[in-house]
Formats: C-alpha cells, structure tokens, sequence
C-alpha cells in the first residue's frame, strides 16, 4: 500500500512539471543554459544555504522555548520541503514543515504551527524596522518622491 501512495505522488509531480513545462522550447532552453555563467551559482548557493542555516537556529530557539528537541537533520529536511511545497502551493510550505517535524519528531502541530506563527510576526518586525529606518534615513528623498507623486499631481 506503501509503494501505491509513493507512486502516486511521483505522477503527480511528473504531471506538474508537464504543465509546468508543456509549452517551453526545449531548444532554446538548452543553448541558454550553454551560455550560462555558472560561477555566480556559487555566492547564491552559499547565501542560501546560510540562510537556511540561520533559519533552522531560529526555529529550534523556539522549539527549545516550548520544552521540545527538534534535531537540526530533520529541521532542514522540514525546511527544505516546505520550499519546496510553497512553491506549487502559497503557504502550504508552512503546513508541510510542521507535519514533517511532528512526524520526526513527535511534536505537536499545533506547537509547531505556533513556531510558524512567531516566525512570520519576526519577519514583519524585522521588516517594519528595516522601511522604518531606510524612511527615516532618506527623509529628504520620501518627502520629494511624495511631494512629487502623491500631493502635486
């Protein structure tokens, strides 16, 4: 029965990727690709791969909050995934990180869905923070730009 759901979920990704790739010309696709640049692949790799990292130490801070051991191999496996996922469905990558965590890790959903929560709160501070110090910094630069776009015309 195993083997029926793993086999399903492969045709589902093939079918996507055929809709996602019917109408792309393959040809042009792979003379692109020849003339790529490759060695800029390396600086975006190691910042992502950062990125996740930094992530992952966030995220087991706040599992450690709530008396919980979230091991850093299945934290990447869940974020990794989670990408993934986000990427065929909009926020069903935060829905898959915390049913692979409570899967591995025997964490309940709904703690780690409040993991989730308080990342994302994080996120919008650290951004309301960031716009409110780039406005403030560039006072003279907003109060033209508004000047010149919202009020005069």
């Amino acid at each position: 029965m195993k083997w029926l759901k793993h086999i399903f979920l492969a045709a589902a990704g093939l079918a996507l990727l055929w809709v996602a790739w019917g109408n792309l010309p393959l040809h042009d696709l792979g003379q692109q690709l020849s003339n790529a640049n490759y060695w800029l692949i390396i600086p975006v790799f190691a910042v992502t791969i950062f990125g996740y990292f930094v992530r992952i130490q966030r995220w087991q801070i706040l599992y450690k909050n709530l008396n919980q051991q979230v091991s850093t191999r299945s934290a990447w496996i869940s974020l990794s995934a989670g990408y993934l996922v986000s990427y065929a469905i909009p926020r069903g990558g935060e829905v898959t990180r915390c049913l692979l965590i409570k899967r591995y890790n025997n964490v309940p959903f709904s703690q780690s869905l409040a993991t989730v929560i308080m990342e994302r709160l994080m996120d919008i501070m650290v951004l309301f923070i960031l716009v409110l110090s780039i406005s403030v910094l560039n006072v003279q630069q907003m109060t033209t730009f508004f000047q010149q776009n919202i009020f005069s015309p």
